[in-house]
Formats: structure tokens, C-alpha cells, sequence
């Protein structure tokens, strides 16, 4: 009965040979490479490999049953290695921890699975806001990889942008006509969202009312300031 439960478990990870898992984290969090094998007995050998040089180094194993997790100084006290699944995982995670991890499963045969691993950094942001006699605001923030910034009114998506130049922080501004509830500018990269949230009164209170008026009496009046919800732990500040 063992033999067929591990021969089936090995079949599962021979199918998934050749496919790269993609997985992305957070900046100082942990993550963990799951191989979704389960069952693995002490006479297996499970070696992690990290890198692209040829032969990539190893970063943990477990040969019969004796694990081994500080074997690279890179990744000193930072692994876990789960005998019977092979899993690995990191904790504390840094960019330089980015890259493709090699699994290898040994049980009189050899058994392989691919990581890559991207971290990204959360994002800290600033929100102005200016009001004009059509009211509009205008919201930034600091640019960083994959990061796009979104302005809302509910649920709904009005405008967003992007931009691959990250040596400039992002600016999306947006003209309010009807009295919604909230408007939120939304921060988001692939691991962490970050929103400012404000309703009609406190983004156009200067105006008093909705009313578009001419162009040509359009005029800068003030800047206004409306709270901040910040998802998670990330740090925000509101200015004037």
C-alpha cells in the first residue's frame, strides 16, 4: 500500500515536470514553495538548488531523513524543509532572495520541479488634492515595479496609469461631476494595495455645490485634505 501511494504521488509531479511555478511575495514576508507531493518516507532524498549558474548551488536538503537548511550563508536561518512533502520555506524574504529554485526528489528515480520567485516592495504614498471650480483632484505617488495607480467612484474603475520610468512618482488627477459617496485612488502592485478614501463633502467643500461653471472662471481655490485608509501596514501621509 505504500509503494502505490508513493508511486502516485510521484506520477503528480512527473506531470507537472517541465511546467515553472510563478510565485510572487512581498517584501519581508515568508513564503513557502509547496510541491504538493505528500507522503515521502525517510529514504528519499530532496535536494533545493537556487540560481541560474550551472550547476546551481544547494541551498537545503534531506538525505534519508537528515535535513540540512544552512548550507548557503545567503539563506542562514531563513529555510524550513518539510520532510514529507518537500516543501520549502523562506522567511524574512529579501530581492535578493528573487529567482528560480530548483526542486530534485530522489526515490529510484529522479523527480524535478521549477520556482521563480519575484518579491515587491509595498508602496508608501502621498495624496494632494486641489480643488478648482470644476472640481478635480489630483493624486501621486511614488512609482515601483508593476505599480498602477486607479481613481474609483464605488466599485467602479474610472481612469488608471502606469509607466515603466520609475525615476518619476505617478500623478492621476480626476474631475468630479456627480455626488457619489466615496472616491478612492487606489495604489496597487502584484502584493499590496493601498487606498485614500474621501466622499463628495470633503473633497469639494469649497464649492458648495456641483455646478459646472464656465471655463473661463475655472481658477485654482485651495488645496483640501480628506483621511487616509491604508491597507495592511502600509505608511501613508496626506498633505496640504
Amino acid at each position: 500500500k505504500t509503494f502505490i501511494y508513493l508511486k502516485s504521488s510521484f506520477t503528480w509531479l512527473l506531470g507537472q515536470e517541465g511546467k515553472t511555478v510563478a510565485i510572487t511575495e512581498r517584501l519581508g514576508n515568508s513564503v513557502t514553495l509547496h510541491t504538493g507531493v505528500t507522503g515521502l518516507q525517510n529514504d528519499s532524498v530532496i535536494v533545493w538548488t537556487f540560481g541560474t549558474s550551472s550547476p546551481p548551488p544547494t541551498i537545503a536538503k534531506s538525505v534519508y531523513g537528515r535535513i540540512e537548511t544552512n548550507i548557503s550563508e545567503r539563506f542562514r536561518e531563513r529555510l524550513q524543509l518539510d520532510p514529507q512533502t518537500g516543501s520549502l520555506s523562506i522567511t524574512n524574504i529579501s530581492t535578493s532572495d528573487a529567482g528560480i529554485y530548483q526542486l530534485h526528489i530522489i526515490n529510484g528515480q529522479i523527480l524535478k520541479r521549477e520556482f521563480t520567485l519575484e518579491i515587491y516592495s509595498s508602496r508608501r504614498s502621498s495624496v494632494h488634492l486641489s480643488a478648482s471650480g470644476r472640481c478635480w483632484v489630483l493624486c501621486f505617488v511614488e512609482n515601483g515595479r508593476d505599480v498602477t495607480l486607479s481613481w474609483y467612484r464605488g466599485t467602479e474603475r474610472l481612469n488608471q496609469t502606469s509607466s515603466p520610468d520609475l525615476s518619476t512618482s505617478l500623478s492621476l488627477r480626476l474631475e468630479i461631476w456627480e455626488d457619489s459617496p466615496v472616491y478612492s485612488c487606489v495604489a496597487t502592485n502584484p502584493v499590496s494595495k493601498e487606498a485614500a478614501e474621501g466622499n463628495i463633502k470633503q473633497l469639494c467643500a469649497e464649492l458648495g455645490s456641483l455646478h459646472v461653471l464656465p471655463m473661463s472662471s475655472w481658477g485654482f481655490l485651495s488645496a483640501l485634505q480628506f483621511p487616509l485608509t491604508v491597507q495592511r501596514h502600509a505608511k501613508a501621509n496626506c498633505s496640504y
